[in-house]
């Protein structure tokens, strides 16, 4: 708990170790695979977990017929199923 002195802020010390990995590098595989067309028809999940207002982040992967034509996804709500967490098999 950290302490408070006369002038009331408090100093917390804390310690943090160097992670080295590539961005993004663990995945889970699911059951269900969300993609861009999931997204942009506004696909309903009957298993739906969370609802989001997000864009499509490719991070450098064009593999999407949208990016292709260079289509830049919008925000739209989209909804993850339960199924997405579980992994496959």
């Amino acid at each position: 708990m950290p302490s408070f002195p006369a002038g009331g802020v408090a100093t917390v010390c804390t310690t943090t170790v160097a992670y080295i990995a590539t961005r993004e590098s663990r995945r889970i595989v699911g059951d269900v695979t969300q993609t861009l067309n999931d997204q942009l028809l506004q696909r309903c999940w009957p298993d739906v977990i969370n609802i989001a207002v997000s864009n499509n982040d490719i991070k450098g992967q064009i593999s999407s017929d949208w990016m292709r034509i260079g289509m830049i996804s919008p925000n739209l709500e989209i909804e993850s199923p339960y199924r997405i967490l579980l992994p496959r098999g």
